[in-house]
């Protein structure tokens, strides 16, 4: 007998847990939506995450981890220092993991 597993919820914060496309390992993020998508004949869940720097990806429940780095999703969404570029502020709010 399988058990489905627990899912996040919305408003969760979470970090990536592996490196997906334009988001990094560690990158602080939260989660705006949860969907469940087709495959084959059975539905997986997917999460709708926006990540550090404004990144909206949709992420597999492997992918990212629920941890509490303090952030607002207004936060996540602008950044720390409009000059400089995503990598130059994720190296410094890095210490967060």
């Amino acid at each position: 007998m399988s058990t489905k597993p627990r899912l996040l919820q919305v408003g969760t914060p979470v970090l990536a847990t592996k490196n997906i496309g334009p988001v990094e390992d560690g990158q602080p993020g939260m989660i705006t939506g949860v969907i469940e998508v087709k495959y084959f004949f059975w539905k997986r869940p997917l999460y709708l995450c926006t990540f550090f720097g404004n990144v909206k990806v949709a992420m597999k429940p492997n992918e990212v981890s629920d941890y509490n780095h303090g952030r607002s999703l207004a936060e996540l969404e602008r950044g720390i220092d409009s000059t400089l570029s995503v990598a130059e502020q994720m190296a410094q709010i890095r210490p967060l993991r």
